[in-house]
């Protein structure tokens, strides 16, 4: 008899070595190996791509997953400490989400947040399940630009917002 915890979407269980183990990929038909997820580890499906001040303060989220994602398991905060859970709103496979800066958090067909983001002192953090899985400090963020993700995982300045499509300079 097998009791099988309740597992994140796109995790399979899978026995190695006489021990039950999370993996991010089923191994149906092959042996299980030791690369099953460690200490709680998460799998890092949505990234604060970007950030901008442009006009209306903005956060970009991207499903970097080949998977669409739930949002309702995920939360998003600032420095304070201050959290706003996200909805129950289906993010499809390699797209992205628009949050936006607000005294008040609600959703309606946006996504306001409940939280300035402050050029100068501003740290973003994104939670799954209450477990860090991203963040981004606004520190170096100039009045008038975005910052976002580059190819190589690097934060650069664009002119312009990028928000829905490949950060590009």
């Amino acid at each position: 008899k097998v009791l099988v915890q309740k597992l994140d979407s796109n995790l399979s269980y899978g026995l190695y070595e006489d021990n039950w183990y999370k993996y991010s990929n089923t191994t149906f038909g092959k042996e299980n190996s030791n690369n099953y997820l460690k200490n709680n580890e998460v799998i890092k499906d949505l990234v604060i791509n970007e950030v901008s001040s442009i006009g209306t303060e903005a956060i970009e989220l991207k499903n970097i997953s080949n998977n669409d994602i739930n949002l309702s398991s995920y939360s998003i905060g600032d420095k304070s400490g201050y959290t706003y859970n996200l909805p129950k709103v289906t993010l499809k496979a390699n797209s992205y989400i628009i949050l936006y800066g607000s005294d008040k958090a609600s959703f309606n067909n946006k996504i306001y947040v409940g939280f300035h983001i402050n050029n100068s002192t501003e740290e973003i953090y994104l939670y799954k399940d209450k477990i860090l899985i991203d963040s981004f400090n606004v520190n170096r963020m100039i009045s008038n630009v975005s910052v976002g993700l580059n190819e190589d995982g690097n934060h650069v300045y664009y002119k312009e917002k990028t928000f829905g499509k490949k950060n590009s300079c």
